[in-house]
C-alpha cells in the first residue's frame, strides 16, 4: 500500500537509490544519515574526490546515464578500472632510471599478461581438483617459477603489477584476497572510465534533492518485530523510528563491528556470510601545488620501485579532468592503512618522498595537503568490499537476502555482480525499490558485454596475438599456414583466425628415434605432424601400432579431458612438430568463438570416426573369438 512509511539506513549512493524510487511511487520515506551530510563513502573537497572517484566502464553504466539526465559534466579517461587511462596512456617510470621507454614499457605489460595468465591457469586448476582457496599472494609465488624470470628489474616489475591490481584496485592485503574469488561473476560495463569535473558530489546533490533526511541519526537498534505503531522499530542515540519496513544500506565494515544491533539477530548464514566477506582499504593523499610542474597533459604516472610493498603503484594528474594543479596518491591494503592512520607529519613526508622519486626532483612547496580516513571512520570502516580467502559472491547474495517481508538490505557489499563500487551500491538501492513496491520497471536495463575475467584475458589476448603477429617472419609464417590448412582439424578455421593460430604454434625439430612424448605422461600440448612419419606405440604393445604422417593432429583430446597421454610417439625419421601448448590454445578458443565450435565439431567427429573404428575391430575380433 503507497501509505506505507519506508525507513532508510543511510544517505549514501544505494540508499539515496531506494528513497527515490520509492518517493516517487508514493511511499512515505524517511532517511536516517548519521553524518551531517549525505554521500557516505563520496565525500568530494576542494574540488577532489576524497571518496569514490571513478565511473568505472563508462557506456552503459546507470552512473553515465544519471549524470546525463541531470546534465552533470564528465570526463572520460579511458583505460579499463585497475590501468586508470589504459596502458596505451600510462607514463612508467623505474626508481634509479627514470621513465622507461615504450618498448621497455611493452615489455613489462607482456609480463604482466604472462603472470596474470598463468594466475588463471592456477586458478581453473585448483577448481578442477577441489583445492581449498587460497591467497593471490600465495598464487603468486607457485606461479613465478613457472614464468622463469631472473632479470631483477622484472621481478620488480611483477611485483609493481600485482600491487596494482590487487592492493590498489581491490583494496586488499594480497595475503587476504581469494585466487578462486576475487572476480568470480563481476560485471563490467564499456570500456572506458570517467570522472565527474565538479566530483561526485554533484551528483549526490541531485540525487537528495526533496527527499526527507535526518542527519546525524546515528542508529544504534533495529527491532523488526511487529509493533503497534509499525512493523519495525529503528533507534537512533536521540530518537526512535517506526515504520512497515526498513532498508539497510550500512557499510559491510560497520556490519561487521556490530555496532547496529539487530532484534531478532541476523541469522547464522548472514553473520557467517558477513564475517567472511573482506572490507578493503584505498587510502588517498592529495597534493595541491600553486601550479603544475609536471607534464600536464599525462594522466597516470606509474613508478616502480625496490620497494613495493610500502610505495604506491600510480599517482593520477587532477590537472587532465578537473584543471586542479593537484597530484594524487593512492594506495591500498596495508599501505592504505597506514596511509590513513599515520601521523601528518609521517605521510606528508612519505608522500614527499614518493613524488621526489617519481619526478626525479625535490618537489616545490605545497599550497594545501589532503588525505583520506575511511578506515578510521566509524561510520564507513573502511572503503569497499572484496573477496577474502574463503568468501564467493554467494555470500553477497546471502548479504542481499530480506527477513521476512520488512528488512531489506543494499549497498555494494550486497550486490553479487558489481561490489566495490557506486554503480553496484546504485543499482542494489533500485533493486530493493524494486522489490518493495513490485515495479520491476524500477531496475535499470542491463548493459555489460561481458564479465571481468573475460574482458581482461580478452585485453591480453589481443596484447598476445599482436606480438605474435609483430615478431614472426612471413616466410614461417606461410610455411605453418599451409599446415594447417591441410590439416583435418584445424582446415575449417577462417582464414584471418588461422593466420593468428599459425603464428601461436612453435615448431620442433626431432631427430631419428627421439621420443616425443610418452604415454602416461601428462598432456600439455597438441601436435601438428609437418615434416617425417612418427611412430605410435600403444602401451603394453611390443610392436608399433601405427605411423602417423604430415598434416596429422595429435594430443588435441587431452586440453578437454585433463588426460594423460595414451600412447608413446617416436620419430621414424628427422621430423619437424608444430607444437602449441593447451593453455594458449584455450586462449585462441575463449577469444575466437565461430573458430571454437567449428574445431570442436572438427573434433567430436574426428572422435566419433575413431570410437566407431574401434567399435568395428571390436565386433571383428569376437566374431573370430567365436
Amino acid at each position: 500500500m503507497l501509505s506505507e512509511r519506508i525507513i532508510v539506513v543511510g544517505a549514501g549512493l544505494a540508499g539515496l537509490a531506494a528513497a527515490t524510487a520509492l518517493r516517487d511511487r508514493g511511499y512515505n520515506v524517511v532517511v536516517l544519515e548519521a553524518r551531517k551530510r549525505s554521500g557516505g563513502r563520496i565525500l568530494t573537497q576542494y574540488c577532489v574526490d576524497v571518496g569514490a572517484h571513478w565511473i568505472y566502464g563508462t557506456e552503459g553504466n546507470p552512473i553515465t546515464n544519471l549524470a546525463r539526465q541531470h546534465a552533470i559534466p564528465t570526463v572520460f579517461v579511458g583505460g579499463d578500472s585497475t590501468y586508470r587511462g589504459g596502458w596505451e596512456a600510462i607514463e612508467m617510470s623505474r626508481e634509479g632510471v627514470g621513465r622507461i621507454t615504450p618498448e621497455e614499457k611493452w615489455k613489462s605489460i607482456l609480463l604482466a599478461d604472462r603472470l596474470r595468465d598463468a594466475l588463471e591457469g592456477l586458478r581453473r586448476e585448483a577448481i578442477r581438483q577441489g583445492r581449498a582457496d587460497f591467497s593471490v599472494a600465495q598464487a603468486v609465488q607457485e606461479v613465478l617459477p613457472r614464468l622463469g624470470v631472473k632479470d631483477e628489474a622484472m621481478h620488480l616489475d611483477l611485483a609493481w603489477h600485482v600491487a596494482l591490481f590487487a592492493r590498489e584496485d581491490c583494496a586488499a592485503p594480497t595475503d587476504l584476497l581469494s585466487t578462486l574469488n576475487w572476480d568470480e561473476s563481476y560485471e563490467v560495463y564499456g570500456y572506458g572510465d570517467s570522472v565527474f569535473v565538479d566530483g561526485y558530489a554533484s551528483l549526490v546533490s541531485k540525487l537528495e534533492a526533496g527527499l526527507d533526511i535526518r542527519y546525524q541519526e546515528v542508529v544504534t537498534h533495529i527491532d523488526y518485530k511487529p509493533h503497534p505503531a509499525g512493523r519495525v522499530l529503528v533507534r537512533t542515540q536521540e530518537n526512535e523510528y517506526y515504520g512497515h519496513r526498513v532498508i539497510v544500506t550500512l557499510p559491510l565494515g560497520v556490519l561487521k563491528s556490530g555496532r547496529v544491533l539487530f532484534n531478532p539477530p541476523l541469522s547464522g548464514y548472514k553473520q557467517k556470510a558477513i564475517d567472511r566477506l573482506g572490507v578493503g582499504v584505498l587510502g588517498k593523499m592529495f597534493f595541491f601545488f600553486k601550479e603544475v610542474f609536471w607534464n600536464r597533459d599525462q594522466y597516470v604516472f606509474g613508478h616502480i620501485t625496490r620497494n613495493t610493498p610500502f610505495e604506491p603503484t600510480q599517482i593520477v594528474n587532477l590537472w587532465k579532468t578537473q584543471r586542479i594543479p593537484c597530484l594524487q596518491i593512492q594506495a591500498g591494503g596495508a599501505l592504505g592503512k597506514w596511509l590513513e592512520q599515520c601521523n601528518s607529519a609521517e605521510a606528508e613526508e612519505w608522500g614527499t618522498r614518493v613524488l621526489e622519486n617519481c619526478f626525479g626532483h625535490k618537489i616545490p612547496p605545497t599550497t594545501r595537503i589532503l588525505r583520506s580516513n575511511w578506515s578510521g571512520d566509524e561510520f564507513s570502516m573502511g572503503a569497499y568490499t572484496f573477496m577474502k580467502v574463503g568468501a564467493t559472491p554467494d555470500d553477497v547474495r546471502t548479504l542481499s537476502e530480506p527477513v521476512a517481508d520488512w528488512l531489506y538490505f543494499a549497498g555494494e557489499a550486497t550486490n553479487p555482480y558489481q561490489w566495490g563500487c557506486t554503480h553496484g551500491a546504485y543499482t542494489s538501492g533500485l533493486r530493493e525499490a524494486a522489490r518493495i513496491s513490485g515495479d520491476a520497471s524500477i531496475l535499470p536495463v542491463r548493459h555489460f558485454s561481458e564479465n571481468r575475467r573475460w574482458r581482461e584475458m580478452s585485453l591480453r589476448s589481443s596484447r598476445f596475438f599482436n606480438e605474435q603477429m609483430r615478431v614472426m617472419d612471413e616466410p614461417s609464417l606461410r610455411r605453418r599456414l599451409l599446415v594447417l590448412q591441410s590439416s583435418e582439424v584445424f582446415q575449417s578455421v577462417p582464414m584471418n583466425e588461422l593466420r593468428l593460430l599459425a603464428s601461436m604454434f612453435e615448431e620442433k625439430r626431432y631427430a631419428q628415434g627421439d621420443i616425443i612424448c610418452r604415454a602416461g605422461d601428462k598432456a600439455g600440448e597438441v601436435f601438428i605432424v609437418a615434416e617425417g612419419n612418427i611412430q605410435v606405440f600403444l602401451p603394453g604393445a611390443k610392436k608399433m601400432t601405427d605411423v602417423v604422417g604430415p598434416r596429422t593432429v595429435v594430443g588435441e583430446y587431452g586440453m578437454f579431458t585433463d588426460a594423460k597421454r595414451n600412447a608413446t610417439l617416436m620419430a621414424a625419421e628427422p621430423a619437424v612438430l608444430l607444437s602449441l601448448d593447451y593453455h594458449r590454445f584455450e586462449r585462441f578458443l575463449l577469444a575466437f568463438p565461430e573458430s571454437s565450435l567449428k574445431l570442436f565439431k572438427q573434433t567430436v567427429q574426428k572422435f566419433m570416426a575413431q570410437q566407431e573404428v574401434l567399435r568395428n575391430q571390436d565386433s571383428i575380433r569376437r566374431t573370430v573369438g567365436n
